[in-house]
């Protein structure tokens, strides 16, 4: 008999575990709500990976602008210098006509100048 409650007590400890750990086993379990299915799973998997790819695509496309970007920018900056540069020179060329013009006043000046000069002097070794 003693081994006939013995038998018992054990089937009654093991049914208790067993019992708890069903228990435990179903606190942990997700609840149905949350769970989605498989096919469903890969279906969005899927999605996501064409997003990424698609995101690493543009990624690309975004680096490849920005080397654009950066060449324009360059050669707009070059554009200005050279723009400043014709500018410098327009005006060197602007003032050295004026100083042109000057010396061609002057020299219109210098030139009736000598003729009077000339006419005095011719005027004076005539009589």
């Amino acid at each position: 008999m003693d081994i006939f409650l013995l038998s018992i007590l054990i089937i009654i400890i093991f049914f208790v575990i067993g019992i708890s750990l069903i228990y435990k086993g179903m606190l942990n379990s997700p609840d149905s709500d949350a769970v989605i299915d498989k096919e469903e799973y890969e279906h969005v998997r899927t999605k996501f990976d064409q997003v990424k790819k698609e995101e690493d695509g543009l990624k690309l496309q975004l680096d490849s602008m920005t080397l654009e970007l950066q060449d324009a920018n360059m050669r707009a900056d070059e554009a200005d210098k050279i723009k400043k540069d014709v500018d410098s020179l327009r005006e060197n060329d602007q003032h050295r006509q004026e100083m042109i013009k000057q010396l061609e006043i002057n020299l219109h000046f210098l030139s009736q100048k000598a003729d009077q000069q000339a006419k005095k002097a011719a005027n004076v070794s005539l009589p």
